[in-house]
């Protein structure tokens, strides 16, 4: 009951109107002397607002229980049982247990002294990692990778924003960075505005690339609090045994959930005929016959065989996956799970 106060108190201190200015102020991108700011954000303020409308008019229903760990005060169920709002248990009266605690009405109708104990309501976290490498800036239809998953990461940072939890962001590759989780709307609008930063083409090595992606993925283990949520968006390419022990451990502490991105052209070979192929910054080019129904067949198969692969690797280590192409509307994928846990 207390919850669902608070709740009606926060939509109505934090009407559409309020939420969709602050969008609007936050969202500027001055050129910064890096040549990003010739590039347009990965996600446009009015996509923001839209997809802030959408979550909205999912309603507030309860989902599953987001238990954390932080001792941070907020709304979320917390792992501790101690003061709080929501009643938990009542257990006989034990010595070192506070006499304001005990109920008085228990101990006039059984004789016995009893304590009331409270569900106390701690602030949930969300930790976003968006991986910005090479690989990531590609994209054949609709977007880039790294584009859709900039909205996936907005989706579950706005859902967040709307049910009190703190956000923080980690961004992989050559200009990566870590924020910690901030709540309050600035903070998370912050945090918004730096995931859907400008993403111009680059070419790295990739030794060099997957060196940084694990070193950077190492590193949100010692950022996410135990309890909290973490949302890798990534197209996995060049996933190694090493990196499976970096996520092993980070599952064990915390609920992980993985968004496997592909461009349309990574599962289905365009019929363009006779056509040349080169990975980015190599040397060796291919020509191969893409009008070839056989080929695109072969290609199609590989394609789905590597996501079931990477499936087989993933959940295992209790790692909630799913995979997208860059033309999916990942709202209807991710938007009720984001919102209700």
């Amino acid at each position: 009951m207390a919850r669902r106060l608070i709740n009606t108190v926060r939509a109505r201190l934090a009407g559409g109107g309020r939420l969709a200015r602050a969008v609007q102020r936050f969202w500027t991108f001055p050129r910064d002397g890096t040549g990003r700011g010739d590039y347009p954000p990965l996600v446009s303020s009015a996509e923001i607002e839209a997809l802030l409308r959408r979550l909205q008019g999912l309603g507030r229903e309860p989902g599953a229980p987001w238990l954390v760990h932080t001792r941070q005060v907020g709304e979320a169920d917390s792992a501790f049982v101690g003061s709080g709002l929501d009643f938990e248990e009542l257990r006989p009266y034990a010595a070192g247990d506070d006499l304001r605690d005990v109920d008085w009405r228990a101990l006039a109708r059984s004789g016995r002294a009893f304590v009331k104990r409270y569900r106390e309501e701690r602030q949930a976290v969300l930790h976003v990692v968006l991986d910005r490498r090479a690989n990531m800036r590609f994209g054949t239809h609709c977007r880039l990778k790294v584009a859709q998953g900039a909205r996936a990461g907005a989706v579950f940072a706005l859902a967040a924003m709307l049910r009190g939890a703190a956000v923080g962001l980690t961004s992989l590759g050559p200009d990566g960075r870590h924020v910690r989780a901030q709540s309050g709307r600035g903070a998370i609008m912050g945090v918004l505005r730096d995931l859907a930063a400008p993403c111009p083409p680059l070419v790295a090595r990739s030794d060099a690339s997957h060196d940084l992606f694990a070193r950077q993925l190492a590193e949100v283990e010692s950022l996410v609090p135990a309890g909290g949520r973490v949302l890798l968006l990534s197209d996995f390419r060049g996933l190694r045994e090493d990196d499976l022990g970096v996520l092993a451990r980070l599952a064990a502490r915390c609920p992980v959930t993985a968004l496997h991105i592909e461009d349309e052209s990574e599962r289905h070979l365009p019929a363009l005929g006779w056509a040349d192929f080169a990975a980015p910054g190599g040397r060796e080019v291919r020509t191969v016959d893409a009008g070839s129904a056989a080929l695109r067949d072969e290609f199609a198969a590989a394609a789905h065989q590597r996501r079931q692969t990477l499936r087989e690797r993933l959940e295992p280590l209790g790692i909630a996956f799913h995979s997208c192409t860059t033309c999916d509307d990942v709202f209807v994928q991710l938007g009720a799970s984001a919102l209700h846990g």
